[in-house]
């Protein structure tokens, strides 16, 4: 809809001399800025944050007469120049910046980027005076007919296919990277490969099991299972509770019914109707006494925001290079009232516990690669600091509530290096997700079940 925007631009002034505006031009000026210098990784797009560098052009367009300041400014040379080659720029500024952050690893220093936004400028000029110049101009020097053009079109297209087929076929290279590796290097990829293999343990015995959506067969399963050996557990949530799921069951081996029902990419402040939360809930009305137990966990960065109105996300953490401060935060009490309330639902069915979030190291597999099994690893300055605000928050937030808070960091505390890696074993995949290592080293640390179980007899 942006070009779109240009069109009914090109229509209101066909035909017709431009109305001359200094408030008008003025203001699109003042959009265009604003959205170069405030917005920034965390605001949507596309959404209606657009209309403002788009408006802003089009009020530039329209009313930007010669005389207006804004036409005055924006004719300098420096901006003529800028205007010329920024097609060019666009395409060049791609590939520098992807391939920086291919080859640290992590997120390349500002430094770095704002070196190669500078470099983009000169390999632009070049590409617009060699190429979109001649072609403007209708006598290029090189490829002046339609066949050599097509043909050289043809080889370029050919060389990079064959190029990605050479990735595909090699698994990128991979035979050439393990010969140049050093040992250390080549067993984190090993271990890096492997963090994903059964990390989510679905099946456990007829009534230790973790699904995704509890449908008419597993609530029959769950009834079943509560009839054979009585009350049993149930967790669910997020990907983090599937992840949870693990731990519960490596730390009670003989608990005879824990039952797991968790989703990624699913929380209840979220109205999806793929998700499970409305089908747990109708079960537990209808089906009281099948769980004394009912463990919630859900990632945490979703509750913390570093600007007001943003819903949080991995990149809060995972976009910082591995030495950076973790930003100011908050908690998004918004969120936090929804799934308050949801449990809290819940809990006039069965006993409800909510697990705190877990500490996030949301260190990427390219810098496991980089760095090697040995690095001592570390979670960035305030990580720590930021979900300890969170956990707080939502311990005071349930000390009133029929939904009991378990802080997670109290039950299986997660320090670095040791909790994140050795050259034995990496326990976490994807940043913030256990490996099964991880769920077996995490439930080494504290029977949860058993803990919980205790902790509700006891009051």
């Amino acid at each position: 809809w942006e070009l779109f925007a240009g069109s009914l631009c090109a229509f209101a002034c066909a035909g017709r001399p431009r109305r001359s505006s200094e408030i008008l031009s003025g203001l699109g000026l003042a959009l265009i800025l604003a959205a170069v210098f405030l917005y920034d990784g965390e605001t949507p797009f596309p959404s209606l944050w657009a209309l403002a560098p788009v408006g802003g052009a089009s009020l530039v367009i329209l009313f930007a007469g010669p005389e207006t300041l804004t036409a005055r400014l924006l004719s300098l040379r420096p901006f003529v120049f800028v205007g010329l080659v920024s097609y060019s720029a666009y395409l060049w500024h791609q590939p520098l910046f992807a391939f920086a952050r291919i080859q640290t690893a992590e997120a390349p220093p500002p430094a770095l980027m704002l070196a190669l936004a500078a470099l983009s400028i000169p390999l632009a000029w070049l590409s617009w005076r060699f190429i979109e110049q001649p072609f403007r101009s209708g006598s290029p020097r090189l490829l002046d007919r339609r066949g050599p053009l097509f043909a050289a079109s043809l080889a370029g297209m050919a060389v990079f296919a064959a190029i990605g087929a050479h990735g595909v076929a090699t698994d990128g290279r991979r035979a050439a990277w393990l010969a140049a590796a050093d040992p250390l290097e080549a067993k984190a990829l090993a271990m890096v490969e492997g963090a994903e293999d059964g990390r989510h343990l679905l099946e456990d015995g007829p009534c230790r099991f973790n699904v995704q959506d509890l449908t008419g067969e597993v609530a029959g399963r769950m009834r079943a299972c509560a009839a054979e050996h009585g009350p049993g557990v149930l967790i669910f949530g997020d990907s983090h509770a599937m992840d949870l799921y693990g731990i519960a069951a490596w730390g009670a081996p003989d608990a005879p019914f824990v039952a797991g029902v968790a989703r990624g990419h699913c929380r209840p402040f979220e109205a999806d109707p793929a998700c499970h939360y409305d089908e747990v809930e109708a079960f537990l009305a209808a089906n009281e006494g099948v769980f004394d137990l009912v463990i919630f966990e859900q990632a945490g960065f979703y509750l913390l925001q570093s600007r007001p109105g943003r819903i949080g996300d991995r990149g809060m953490f995972a976009d910082l290079a591995l030495e950076a401060p973790a930003p100011e935060m908050r908690v998004n009490d918004a969120l936090v009232g929804r799934v308050q309330a949801y449990l809290e639902r819940l809990a006039a069915h069965a006993p409800v516990v909510w697990l705190g979030a877990r500490v996030e190291p949301h260190i990427s597999h390219g810098a496991i690669l980089s760095h090697g099994c040995d690095h001592p690893w570390a979670l960035r300055p305030g990580t720590a600091a930021r979900f300890a605000m969170l956990d707080d928050a939502l311990a005071a937030r349930l000390a009133d509530s029929p939904v009991i808070y378990r802080s997670q960091a109290d039950l299986f505390p997660v320090t670095l290096p040791g909790d994140f890696m050795d050259c034995d074993a990496l326990y976490w995949t994807d940043g913030d997700h256990f490996s099964r290592a991880g769920q077996k080293r995490m439930a080494a640390k504290a029977d949860l079940i058993g803990t919980l179980r205790r902790e509700m007899a006891a009051e």
